[in-house]
């Protein structure tokens, strides 16, 4: 038999602080009555042989001369062990298909204390998830619920991470696929390559590897999700693709189905969510909002909602993942031959210039051609209070002001302003040049005249009471089929017919205030690409 026992040197063991030592805080030291996990030693035991890899782990129970018998559910800590993957370079969630420890631990009468193993499947590790090479594989698990006495809460969790490089071969470069970044995408090697894991809700899990598909039925007040992580390059596009096949599915029920291209790693036991742009589904017995139920063929043609296309913004690892969930439904239907592949984008590059215009005699906006100097009229500020704002989101440049987030993932709204002096119950009209480069899903703009003055990092309220103020052009585009996922170009109000528009497509208003005011052009996205250029911005008296 080979075994290898491998030290502290060669393996990052976290535990929290206020796990004892034997000379500091040991059991017996302890509140009386009080039961605590603890790790056994700091060494673990590598079997070659067998394909394992073992943790010895502890249950015991302090201050208690003549103990009875007791037990503990053993389960996983996912707060800790998302605190963990935020401070560890490198470091991934372990899947739950690699390790075991048993789901109940007892203690006889008589004993205090009781040791079981925390199992790492080697074999699976270096067959499933060469991948991992290279990265610190992280555990935490907590003891809850005991049948007798109490739990010492700060004794109870033990967080492990293990660096795979310690305890498994280095795999032979793999050859990249040619075409298909994903592997095992005709599922015809059963679930080799992917992971499945529960998204929180507890519940059977709907997704099953039957016949060479993947396999959705049931969802039986569940949510589970399937990945595979794929290496992708800055600035290059890939399409998602596959086929669909319905085979009678049917829910008087609310049910989701949907596909994620993210940096993050799913956590098995926590929901996933990082944006929503990609093809998805949801269905149900209301047809005031159900979308139809997924019919047999491809995934493009039959999507309810949402994108093939994801560009990459940086070069690593981003996962693909299918998360599908519900609660009850009856028949089934199948994905098949998933293909994640670099292509050309169909998204244009950008939004088309308009030629630019004389000011108008009388125009009451400074800069509005954001020509050379027009800088020094307009102000700038983060519109929400969220990070996710940055410089970039809006800038003047070669003689127009663009709006773009730059990216499909995360969000943020910028407000760009100045100030003008208008006189009560005069008419105004405001024109501009408007032009969108489509492919948004969640994106808004509007164009305001407010006699407040916008605030940093403080979510503009445009619903105001009596309206107060002037929403002279609103473009929301994922509340109707027509909007910023269009390309358009045009003067505001030749598009306004196009768009959400509150009682002004023309731009022309009634002043409800006399002296200072302000301007507002007021920009949001959220994990959603597209740009928008503003041009040729004009105010005059009518």
């Amino acid at each position: 038999m080979k075994t290898k026992y491998l030290f502290r040197n060669t393996i990052v063991l976290l535990l929290l602080a206020f796990i004892s030592s034997c000379e500091e805080d040991a059991p017996d030291t302890q509140e009386p009555g009080l039961i605590s996990l603890s790790q056994v030693s700091q060494d673990y035991v590598l079997n070659e042989e067998e394909g394992t890899i073992q943790f010895t782990l502890a249950v015991s129970l302090s201050g208690q001369d003549n103990p009875q018998a007791f037990s503990v559910l053993v389960q996983p800590n996912l707060v800790l062990l998302k605190q963990k993957l935020d401070e560890i370079e490198d470091a991934v969630a372990m899947p739950a298909d690699l390790y075991n420890v048993p789901a109940t631990v007892e203690v006889p009468d008589g004993q205090k204390e009781v040791d079981f193993q925390l199992t790492i499947n080697r074999n699976i590790l270096i067959e499933k998830y060469p991948h991992l090479y290279g990265k610190q594989l992280a555990i935490a698990v907590v003891v809850a619920r005991p049948s007798r006495y109490g739990i010492d809460e700060t004794h109870a969790t033990v967080a492990i991470t293990i660096n795979s490089i310690d305890v498994i071969p280095k795999p032979e470069e793999p050859v990249e696929p040619e075409g298909n970044l994903l592997r095992n995408g005709d599922f015809g090697d059963d679930s080799n390559y992917w992971t499945i894991v529960n998204m929180g809700m507890g519940g059977p899990s709907p997704l099953s590897i039957e016949d060479g598909k993947l396999r959705i039925k049931g969802m039986d007040n569940a949510s589970w999700a399937i990945y595979q992580a794929v290496q992708v390059e800055a600035g290059k596009t890939y399409k998602l693709s596959g086929e669909i096949f319905n085979g009678g599915f049917a829910s008087n029920n609310y049910i989701w189905a949907q596909f994620y291209v993210h940096a993050t790693q799913p956590v098995d036991g926590t929901d996933y969510s990082p944006n929503g742009d990609m093809p998805g589904w949801e269905f149900g017995p209301d047809p005031s909002w159900s979308c139809p139920l997924p019919a047999s063929g491809t995934i493009g043609e039959h999507k309810c909602w949402g994108k093939e296309e994801f560009k990459a913004t940086a070069t690593g690892t981003v996962y693909v993942t299918f998360k599908a969930g519900g609660f009850g439904g009856s028949g089934y239907f199948d994905l098949d031959n998933l293909k994640f592949e670099e292509t050309t984008s169909t998204t244009p590059e950008g939004p088309e210039v308009p030629d630019p215009e004389p000011e108008p005699e009388g125009n009451l906006i400074k800069g509005g051609d954001f020509g050379p100097g027009s800088e020094q009229f307009w102000t700038i500020i983060n519109g929400e209070d969220s990070d996710g704002f940055h410089e970039n989101m809006a800038v003047i440049t070669n003689g127009y002001l663009a709006f773009d987030y730059g990216t499909d993932q995360g969000g943020g709204a910028v407000m760009v302003y100045q100030k003008i002096e208008l006189e009560k119950d005069k008419r105004y009209k405001l024109t501009a040049d408007f032009s969108s480069n489509g492919g948004a899903t969640a994106q808004d703009f509007q164009l305001i005249i407010d006699h407040y003055e916008p605030q940093e990092r403080v979510w503009y309220d445009i619903y105001r009471g009596n309206w107060e103020n002037e929403i002279l052009f609103l473009y929301i585009d994922n509340w109707q089929s027509t909007g910023l996922g269009n390309k358009l170009k045009g003067k505001l109000q030749e598009i306004a017919p196009w768009v959400v528009n509150i009682e002004r497509p023309s731009g022309e208003f009634t002043a409800k205030f006399s002296g200072e005011g302000y301007i507002i052009l007021r920009f949001g996205s959220w994990d959603s690409p597209g740009s928008i250029i503003i041009d040729n911005l004009y105010l005059k008296e009518m």
